[in-house]
């Protein structure tokens, strides 16, 4: 959680040094998970319009820290701080608004946030905004939002500006910096990131075609219960590429696959399970609901 350190506005110096030692007590209350006392802190303050506290105060509301959740009442103290200029408090109340929880569904209201918080260099809302700008076909915008976020290391956003790359969509088409992009991306466990570099480096036309690099991501994307890196993986099981051949292998990843829900993984399973004996197949079956169990979407 974020609490800034001193006051609002033109607060008298004398209440100055009330309102620090408030939001500190506050503070190491909080740590100790004395959230009675930091509510008793912080809310007095909030009041008086201290935009730290008016966000601490969102915050247990918002995470049920010491009283029930309460959108509603998270919402009111955010927006409070929101419209004192807090980052965070923005991005917080462009999500609310965007999803509807404790605030009614309402995409302007979030796109004002989120644009506001992004403008003050809030990595998520650069990313949202970039995504709106891509939604709309504004490359040139979503370029630069989705540029500072990236370099900011928001995971979403460095996967749109690779994808963008990757295709040559409002930029030059740049596989080397696609590559660079998706692997931030997938070094933070991004699933989408994974994948992607799973079926570049097997079908990159600018990086070196690596098939061992592209199981390894594929399996990666797999093991998070992606449905097609799970189908390729069994690609590369049914081809022997960057992997030893394994029809049972094979069959099992494309049987998860389809579970999960990727329709093109049947005929390939099909094609797989005609070519296994009867105990290679009871084999995948097993391997199957062994990895169907422990490789879901998180």
């Amino acid at each position: 959680m974020k609490i800034v350190q001193g006051v609002v506005g033109c607060m008298l110096l004398a209440l100055a040094s009330y309102t620090s030692a408030g939001l500190d007590e506050g503070m190491a209350a909080y740590e100790k998970g004395d959230y009675s006392t930091a509510m008793t802190e912080w809310r007095p303050l909030a009041e008086q319009g201290d935009v730290s506290a008016q966000f601490g105060l969102g915050y247990m509301y918002d995470e049920g820290k010491g009283v029930p959740v309460n959108a509603k009442e998270a919402a009111k103290w955010y927006r409070l701080a929101a419209e004192q200029g807090d980052a965070d408090a923005q991005n917080i109340l462009g999500n609310m608004y965007m999803t509807g929880r404790g605030l009614p569904e309402n995409l302007t209201e979030a796109i004002k946030f989120h644009r506001l918080a992004a403008e003050q260099g809030n990595a998520d809302s650069q990313a949202f905004m970039g995504q709106v700008h891509l939604q709309i076909e504004e490359y040139d915008k979503a370029l630069v939002f989705l540029r500072k976020a990236s370099e900011q290391g928001e995971e979403v956003a460095q996967v749109k500006l690779a994808a963008m790359y990757m295709i040559g969509k409002g930029v030059a088409k740049d596989e080397t910096e696609a590559l660079k992009w998706y692997l931030q991306a997938a070094e933070k466990q991004n699933v989408d990131a994974q994948f992607a570099l799973g079926t570049l480096y097997a079908t990159g036309e600018d990086v070196t075609r690596d098939y061992k690099e592209s199981v390894k991501w594929l399996r990666l994307s797999a093991e998070q219960g992606h449905a097609t890196g799970q189908y390729f993986l069994g690609n590369r099981y049914a081809t022997g590429q960057g992997v030893p051949k394994n029809l049972t292998e094979a069959y099992a990843w494309f049987s998860v696959a389809v579970a999960n829900g990727d329709e093109g993984a049947v005929k390939n399973r099909d094609r797989a399970s005609k070519m296994l004996t009867d105990d290679e197949r009871i084999k995948g079956q097993t391997l199957a609901k062994q990895y169907f169990e422990k490789y879901q979407p998180r």
